[in-house]
């Protein structure tokens, strides 16, 4: 058969694909699509007569990409791309759907748009964010996640770009009744973790010898944890780095001269299916980029 006469798949059914990928199911994939499961299960086989080799298993847990599926998978990314910026040559195939936990998202990301924006070169990026700090991409919400902590799904490729920090800190008021004799007593720790693993990290990271107190309150997010703190009903305990705008206007303060790993650091997540797609790395490389401006100076980390 000449060259002219191939049979060559529709850019519907190399979307359809990905996206069955993606998800791992023809049920997700079909939800996304908005396709019926039969229809897009159709679609799959032929997309397979056409190119002549198995793109998927099919298993009880549902579709897992063969060897041939996953180099597919990589020349599809590609195909799609280029069609992309050629339809839409301005806007770099078109948005790029980024969701993040709520208080990263507020105090981290969008202190950093406009760089991000610049960094992007005419990229759209979509921002959504939750109170999870694992954000899923199996709803088909979002293309990329950042995330609080390990990235368990092997169909995501991960990103390392910080560890998380842990200091305590509190308003001005509340930092002048502190000191290193008493410190903390008849104090209220604040939190935004139900076990208060925070609090406990710090205490025994700095071996301060200090008793806890026994008043604590927990919060939904650290945003609202913060909020508490600079309104003086205690002290909070969380990354200084998404409260740098509250301690560079002097709102919180850093009393103590500890800082420690809290064990946990974010990643940017992306499907595998996707990594090689110049849209993913232009993002991965525009957040790697501006993730070190910025940044507010913080106590030095005790080993």
């Amino acid at each position: 058969m000449s060259e002219t006469n191939r049979v060559l798949p529709s850019l519907a059914a190399i979307k359809a694909f990905l996206v069955c990928a993606e998800h791992g199911s023809i049920k997700g994939a079909s939800a996304t699509l908005h396709k019926t499961q039969g229809a897009l299960s159709k679609q799959i086989k032929q997309l397979e007569e056409i190119v002549g080799v198995e793109l998927f298993v099919r298993t009880a847990l549902g579709l897992e990409l063969t060897a041939h599926g996953a180099r597919f998978a990589e020349v599809a990314v590609t195909i799609l791309d280029s069609y992309e910026s050629f339809v839409s040559p301005s806007t770099h195939s078109g948005t790029i759907r980024l969701s993040a936990p709520s208080t990263f998202t507020l105090r981290w990301l969008l202190p950093r748009i406009d760089a991000l924006q610049r960094e992007l070169c005419g990229q759209r990026l979509q921002i959504s964010s939750g109170r999870d700090d694992v954000p899923s991409l199996k709803d088909g919400s979002a293309d990329a996640v950042i995330m609080r902590g390990e990235c368990a799904d092997e169909g995501l490729v991960s990103f390392e770009l910080f560890p998380e920090l842990l200091t305590p800190m509190c308003s001005p008021e509340i930092a002048k009744i502190l000191n290193q004799s008493q410190a903390l007593d008849g104090q209220t720790l604040l939190h935004a973790s139900p076990d208060g693993y925070e609090w406990s990290a710090w205490f025994a990271k700095t071996h301060s010898g200090l008793k806890p107190p026994e008043t604590s309150m927990t919060f939904d997010t650290l945003d609202v944890a913060l909020s508490a703190a600079e309104a003086s009903m205690g002290v909070v305990i969380g990354d200084p780095t998404l409260a740098a705008e509250r301690i560079r206007s002097g709102n919180l303060v850093c009393p103590f001269g500890e800082t420690v790993l809290s064990g946990t650091r974010y990643y940017l997540c992306i499907p595998k299916i996707n990594s090689a797609s110049k849209n993913f790395q232009m993002l991965a490389s525009a957040i790697f980029r501006v993730k070190d401006q910025s940044l507010p100076r913080t106590p030095p980390i005790s080993p």
